[in-house]
């Protein structure tokens, strides 16, 4: 008997709007391009993103985020939405340094 047909990975993700306060759950997702993460009520990027390294397109607008810290593990970023956070300083923004394919 053949096996039945598994569905394919999503690419793209939509979660914005929705209070979440810590990405978190997203590890198996390995095939995510885009993931938009806007408008909820995340402080931190340091954990839950790391295993996401086909990640191109990113959008953490209108947070409460006071740095970027945790990206760096992101190395095929390419498009970063940031827009309406807490980041104030250089260094709030010091991991994008190893985002070699950040436009």
């Amino acid at each position: 008997m053949p096996e039945p047909a598994r569905a394919a990975a999503p690419t793209l993700l939509y979660l914005q709007g929705n209070g979440i306060e810590e990405i978190e759950g997203l590890s198996e997702q390995k095939e995510l391009t885009t993931l938009y993460v806007n408008q909820n009520l995340l402080h931190s990027l340091a954990t839950g993103l790391s295993a996401l390294t086909n990640l191109r397109t990113l959008d953490v607008s209108d947070n409460t985020l006071a740095s970027l810290h945790g990206l760096q593990a992101l190395v095929r970023l390419q498009t970063l939405y940031a827009t309406n956070n807490r980041l104030r300083t250089q260094d709030d923004v010091a991991a994008l340094a190893l985002c070699r394919e950040l436009r």
